[in-house]
């Protein structure tokens, strides 16, 4: 930027006439205080170059793993692009089903809540786990309407996360349990879109845990398991756009 262009870009505000004094001490005023700041803007160079540490740039940045990769499966395990788009559609309408749903039913009134059974509280993960997958005591639930309608943003979050834990401590060469897939095909219907960065974690997640189950877990005669898994993968990577290569 030359001179001209320069002062363009640098109007001044108001007119400070004079020249500073600074036999007088520190500026008695403000418009001594502005001669002595423009001083000081005449005295700096237009161009002004940094020195750079060649210590500083050798130094090696902290190390950031790279991400665990999705376990590979032989080629006829994967779905055809019209596969995944049906599935995707099927889903899709699914979705807006629930949400038509969700809009048309009111939520109990306080007559009416003794007789409808408790849900855990919405960020209780463990709760949410014993409730949809089980315990050592009691049976887990299936993701009825019933349950699916009045879960809230937060406790479907709590769920997935629940989920997750369930099948990244599962064995993926047993396949996974039936309730895991229907409660994952249920709760990413009910999954609000945007996401946060700890759900698309999180889903990923699941994405790498439903993929080593294909690996690992399906023979080439199952094709309903097959089918099942290829659903969820599908979903998280179309719908939610987190596919893990």
């Amino acid at each position: 930027v030359g001179g001209a262009e320069m002062e363009e870009v640098l109007k001044p505000a108001f007119a400070v006439s004079g020249e500073p004094n600074f036999s007088r001490g520190p500026p008695g005023d403000a418009m001594e205080y502005l001669r002595r700041v423009r001083h000081e803007a005449s005295r700096l160079p237009q161009i002004v170059v940094s020195l750079i540490d060649s210590k500083r740039v050798k130094q090696q940045t902290r190390y950031m793993p790279r991400p665990k990769p999705a376990a590979s499966c032989p080629a006829g395990f994967l779905p055809l692009p019209t596969w995944e788009d049906a599935a995707t559609s099927h889903f899709t309408d699914f979705r807006q089903a629930l949400v038509r749903r969700r809009l048309k039913c009111a939520p109990p009134s306080s007559s009416s809540s003794s007789s409808t059974e408790k849900l855990p509280g919405s960020a209780d993960e463990q709760a949410w786990g014993a409730f949809c997958f089980g315990s050592t005591e009691h049976k887990g639930h299936p993701p009825l309407l019933r349950y699916v309608l009045r879960m809230d943003h937060v406790s479907t979050c709590s769920a997935l996360r629940a989920l997750r834990s369930r099948l990244t401590d599962n064995d993926p060469e047993k396949g996974f349990p039936e309730e895991a897939g229907q409660w994952a095909y249920a709760l990413l219907a009910a999954l609000e879109k945007p996401i946060d960065g700890q759900i698309s974690s999180c889903l990923r997640e699941l994405y790498r845990a439903f993929a080593a189950v294909r690996s690992k877990g399906v023979s080439s005669e199952d094709d309903v398991l097959l089918a099942k898994v290829n659903i969820i993968l599908t979903i998280i990577s179309r719908i939610f756009n987190q596919k893990v290569a």
